[in-house]
């Protein structure tokens, strides 16, 4: 892959392009002038190794797959979920390329489109942050619904406090916050987070990611230029003093947000055992994720049609299916009569 950005997007199907052109809105502005990536960054995921084989993890707002990749070498199958087909597109085709055994589910945040008690983590960074408060607040729910009962989250979040968001960032955002659909930075405090947290999980923790940047990686420092360099050298020094400092992370400029499933005792999902046999015994077929996945309208049970074109559901609604990947949306969702279920069924 050249350090050239393309002027335009390429398809999703031209994988180096597309990432090329997508890597400085996912990775930061500090990739906008490349100088020395010539294959795709690979980052470490900032979560401990899964303890146990066949651990699930949800990547929510996958872009491109760079965080699919970073939960593989962590033990993780990894699931990617992107309100845009292009990047789910994307993010399968890396995984591919990689020959890393991963899916993607193109389906809102807000709206889930998996059974309950699937994943042992779900991950987002630098995505939530972006949607209307109302959506985060369902999306919130919708996460501890489909972790599993040992399972736990881990966010990447602004703060509205940050020593840097606050002298700027949060004003030029603040217009757009009450339009539902503008996809600007939203901006809250640690206590609207933990307020937030608490409604959804019943349990709350919190640390520092980056203080005077957002988005900043150890990782970058292998990447990005010179000048850019000395810029992320002393985010990342400032970020390792203030993580010595108490209540530092009350005016931190990101800050990874952490909870737990709120049930302990919530049943097993037995589909589980269908996916994993499918996961094995067919690698690398994407619609091995269907027997995980419900209608996100009427959350009954889904299954795939004889032509492998679309997901059926057992509530009469038909989603279709597009290079393999499931679009689990309900603005793409089909009303189809009872008699096509059955035939599926």
């Amino acid at each position: 892959m050249s350090s050239q950005i393309p002027a335009v997007e390429p398809q999703s199907s031209d994988l180096d392009g597309f990432i090329k052109f997508h890597i400085a809105a996912t990775n930061g502005v500090h990739y906008k002038h490349l100088s020395n990536v010539q294959s795709y960054p690979t980052f470490e995921l900032p979560v401990k190794r899964a303890k146990k084989d066949n651990a699930l993890m949800l990547d929510i707002g996958c872009g491109w797959g760079r965080w699919l990749v970073a939960g593989s070498k962590k033990n993780y199958i990894p699931v990617g979920l992107d309100v845009q087909p292009k990047f789910a597109k994307a993010a399968l085709g890396l995984m591919k390329k990689e020959k890393i055994k991963g899916y993607v589910v193109t389906a809102d945040l807000q709206e889930i489109p998996f059974k309950d008690n699937v994943f042992d983590l779900v991950w987002s960074f630098s995505v939530i942050q972006h949607v209307h408060k109302k959506r985060l607040l369902n999306g919130l729910s919708e996460i501890n619904r489909v972790l599993e009962k040992d399972g736990y989250t881990k966010l990447e979040f602004p703060n509205l406090d940050g020593l840097r968001n606050r002298r700027g960032p949060v004003q030029q955002e603040k217009p757009y916050w009450e339009d539902f659909d503008h996809w600007c930075v939203r901006y809250y405090s640690l206590d609207e987070y933990k307020k937030m947290f608490m409604d959804a999980f019943k349990n709350f923790d919190y640390s520092i990611h980056s203080i005077l940047g957002i988005g900043v990686l150890k990782d970058d420092l292998r990447y990005v230029s010179f000048k850019n360099k000395l810029k992320v050298g002393a985010v990342l020094g400032m970020t390792a003093v203030s993580k010595l400092v108490p209540g530092a992370a009350k005016y931190a400029d990101s800050l990874y947000l952490k909870a737990r499933k709120s049930d302990r005792n919530a049943e097993f999902c037995y589909e589980l055992s269908e996916f994993f046999y499918n996961h094995y015994q067919k690698p690398y077929d994407s619609l091995n994720i269907v027997p995980l996945l419900k209608c996100p309208i009427s959350g009954k049970n889904v299954k795939v049609s004889p032509d492998r074109l679309a997901i059926i559901s057992e509530g009469g609604y038909a989603y279709p299916i597009e290079e393999g990947i499931p679009i689990m949306l309900r603005s793409r969702a089909t009303v189809i009569s009872e008699q096509v279920v059955e035939a599926v069924s």
